[in-house]
């Protein structure tokens, strides 16, 4: 049987935003492995029950970790002893190690892919990420057959790279219709917040690039408003976080609940999505939230800028201005007319990001290189 290799830092990943393309490959006659460090004990209710092996691989996400050199010993040591007919690769330092390791079996015929969810350079960032990670990205495309990018900065930029075959596809697929029909928590009952609340929430890791701290900062300017702040998500940030929200004098305005499960009912017991991240990929957490017809106050930074208009699906933000993000709340606040007419808006528009749009995309890529009859 005929095998793929998919290949991420962690095993959540592939839980998170490949079942859609294992379920692909399967339909062609594809065994699928999954080679990726184990993380699954922080992601309660994720299981990588989907594919037909996994291989722990013990990569590092940071790029000076020792681990990473295991991590590259690991890897070559599968590929160098299981065939594989397509290895695709995932998240930066694991697609870098990965495709270096294969290049023995590349000249064997292996099919080597690379999703990039978004470079760690883009338009606005540091003269160092330039410097350090588009000679990386670009080097490794000489050992790629094909790139496929998620965003359209993304693939203007992998246009000058040494792949002949770069594919853009409209993210790695959202399931429109599941935050579309969800049925509302009663969240203020399970927040004990009043009845008249509003509630802006954030779905993302606590992570820097995520931004969190931006909207706590925002939020003593709307202190005389019932307007509440809420995160789902974890991560190394969170105590940080909660010292800024005592800073702030707004521990009872901002609430932490951590990773859940139950984010269509969440979205759809809220208000406005806050997602003031400093690097998208695209961003699948505003699509999410514009499919349960949330409208949305964002970044306006490189993937995010795919689907944001600007007063049609919601404001836009610089990712460090506290008091443009107040502004954009507050005018959402005050108009429920406004909300319910982006909010029309944007359950149609996350259509363009729907689970059928991108793997329509992924499988026309896949041809191109692979036989899938």
């Amino acid at each position: 049987m005929k095998k793929v290799l998919l290949v991420a830092s962690v095993q959540s990943h592939i839980c998170q935003f490949h079942r859609p393309l294992v379920e692909l490959l399967h339909s062609k006659g594809f065994e699928v492995h999954v080679a990726a460090h184990y993380n699954l004990d922080v992601k309660p209710g994720l299981k990588l029950d989907f594919v037909d092996k996994v291989i722990e691989i013990p990569f590092s996400r940071s790029i000076t970790s020792s681990e990473n050199v295991a991590a590259y010993k690991a890897i070559k040591k599968l590929i160098d002893t299981t065939y594989y007919d397509v290895i695709h690769c995932n998240t930066p330092i694991a697609s870098v190690l990965t495709r270096l390791a294969a290049q023995k079996t590349r000249k064997k015929g292996t099919k080597i892919i690379y999703t990039a969810h978004g470079f760690q350079f883009y338009k606005g960032s540091s003269k160092k990420d330039w410097l350090l990670y588009y000679p990386i990205e670009k080097v490794m495309s000489h050992y790629t057959d094909l790139i496929f990018t998620i965003n359209k900065e993304d693939y203007e930029v992998a246009q000058q790279f040494h792949c002949d075959n770069v594919v853009y596809i409209p993210g790695v697929g959202v399931d429109t219709n599941r935050f579309k029909v969800a049925q509302p928590i009663n969240l203020r009952n399970e927040l004990s917040l009043p009845e008249d609340a509003f509630i802006v929430l954030s779905v993302g890791e606590l992570f820097p690039r995520k931004n969190h701290k931006v909207i706590i900062d925002a939020m003593p300017s709307l202190k005389q408003y019932p307007i509440y702040y809420v995160i789902c998500g974890n991560g190394i940030l969170e105590s940080e976080l909660k010292e800024q929200c005592v800073k702030n004098e707004v521990v009872d305005r901002v609430f932490f609940l951590g990773y859940r499960r139950d984010i269509p009912q969440v979205m759809k017991a809220c208000n406005v999505f806050a997602f003031p991240s400093t690097r998208e990929g695209l961003g699948l957490a505003g699509i999410e939230a514009m499919a349960a017809g949330l409208p949305v106050v964002s970044s306006n930074i490189n993937g995010i800028l795919d689907y944001m208009i600007e007063n049609k699906t919601g404001h836009m933000c610089s990712p460090n201005d506290p008091d443009a993000f107040a502004k954009a709340i507050l005018d959402f606040y005050q108009s429920s007319e406004k909300i319910a007419e982006i909010a029309e808006f944007n359950a149609e528009h996350a259509k363009m990001f729907d689970t059928k749009a991108s793997i329509d995309a992924i499988e026309k890529g896949y041809r191109s290189i692979v036989d899938f009859n």
